[in-house]
């Protein structure tokens, strides 16, 4: 039923039968049975109808569909397990409850069982948001969309310190496929190294990453000439990748990131436990190799990894030989005993530049001081406190 009660949504969106055909494997002639009954009831797609009305609707004229469904063998075995559903539908998708159902009980349910089956048995349960809509498909290779989203709180159980944890995502436009890695800073330098894990990850570049106008990335909004983080900039130009920033308060310019979230937070964070950072993130690759690349994606309905192996990183740049090396860009003034101090460390430079603002870029390696765009004096970084020559 809920797959009929979706035909009649899509429908009411302006949907064609082809493109209904497309999005949910039915056949043509059977959508247009069930729209041929809709119309005889005196239906159209401009008539607003909600979820609980189209699956009344659905009761009401195909009770023999809804019958066979609740007399479904499966739906016999799924009802042992009502309470562990219930109770995982509180926080968990149906994709995600059916998954750990499957590899806690051993039950040969799919998921488009489960589905059905919660729909008829606990359609209170529902969620009836509105249908997403429809972006444009690019080309393979061509752009993926990166962003910071909530988790949740964590108490590291060694040290007891509670962190607030936060997910970096890189979806691919084209084949959906994901990277996820979890931080519990906000800063230039995680980043950067979320960037330089990801595209490890994938073993390519794409063209173009789109992003959102956060700070590390962007550090003035401007939809014609926004000013770009000089370290991000820099870490775009080692792997050959365009920057194309989202326009400032419109999360539906990045909408393959911003939507997978929900996922993220539902499949791989909530009702799970973490030991540490690193088994977060172990946790966190497997996942994306396991659960979201295999899965058939509910937009394209194909595996995300499976097309990103055949169609796009085939297409996509190489990684360039070395890694990105995280660095930090500040500006500060020569004090007239010709120090300065980055990163809480005293460094010298020239005598003619005491007075002098001086751009200074730092890795954990050296400290590089500029003026006027030339490079005036490099230092071995230090990590503490104190003078050095």
């Amino acid at each position: 039923m809920y797959e009929i009660v979706e035909l009649y949504r899509q429908w009411q969106a302006g949907r064609g039968v082809r493109a209904i055909a497309r999005s949910l494997g039915i056949d043509r002639k059977t959508i247009r049975k069930y729209l041929d009954t809709a119309v005889q009831a005196g239906l159209s797609p401009e008539q607003e109808r909600s979820v609980e009305e189209w699956t009344a609707f659905v009761r009401d004229h195909f009770p023999k569909l809804v019958d066979a469904r609740q007399r479904s063998r499966r739906a016999a075995e799924l009802d042992r397990y009502q309470d562990f559903i219930r109770e995982g539908l509180k926080q968990n998708r149906m994709s995600t409850v059916h998954r750990r159902l499957v590899e806690r009980t051993g039950l040969a349910v799919s998921v488009a069982t489960f589905r059905r089956y919660v729909h008829a048995a606990m359609p209170e349960l529902l969620d009836t948001s509105p249908m997403p809509i429809w972006r444009p498909e690019v080309d393979p290779g061509e752009e993926a969309q990166v962003d910071f989203g909530y988790m949740g709180p964590w108490q590291d159980p060694i040290t007891g310190k509670k962190h607030r944890v936060y997910a970096f995502a890189l979806v691919l436009s084209y084949s959906r496929h994901m990277f996820v890695r979890l931080v519990v800073r906000l800063n230039a330098l995680s980043w950067q190294q979320c960037h330089t894990e990801a595209l490890a990850f994938l073993g390519a570049v794409p063209r173009r990453i789109i992003l959102d106008n956060l700070k590390s990335g962007v550090v003035k909004p401007d939809l014609y000439d926004p000013k770009l983080n000089r370290s991000y900039a820099e870490l775009a130009a080692h792997y050959g990748f365009l920057i194309d920033p989202a326009r400032q308060g419109h999360p539906k310019d990045k909408p393959r990131v911003e939507r997978p979230y929900s996922y993220v937070k539902d499949s791989l964070w909530r009702g799970e436990q973490f030991l540490s950072l690193d088994s977060m993130n172990q946790a966190a690759v497997r996942w994306c190799l396991d659960v979201a690349g295999p899965r058939v994606h509910g937009t394209t309905h194909q595996k995300p990894l499976e097309v990103f192996q055949a169609e796009e990183r085939p297409v996509m740049e190489p990684l360039p030989e070395l890694p990105f090396e995280r660095c930090t860009w500040t500006t500060v003034k020569v004090a007239p005993d010709s120090y300065c101090q980055v990163a809480r460390a005293l460094y010298t430079v020239p005598n003619q530049l005491r007075g002098r603002h001086l751009d200074v870029r730092f890795t954990d390696r050296l400290v590089e001081f500029y003026h006027d765009g030339n490079l005036v004096k490099t230092h071995v970084r230090r990590h503490d406190r104190g003078r050095t020559t």
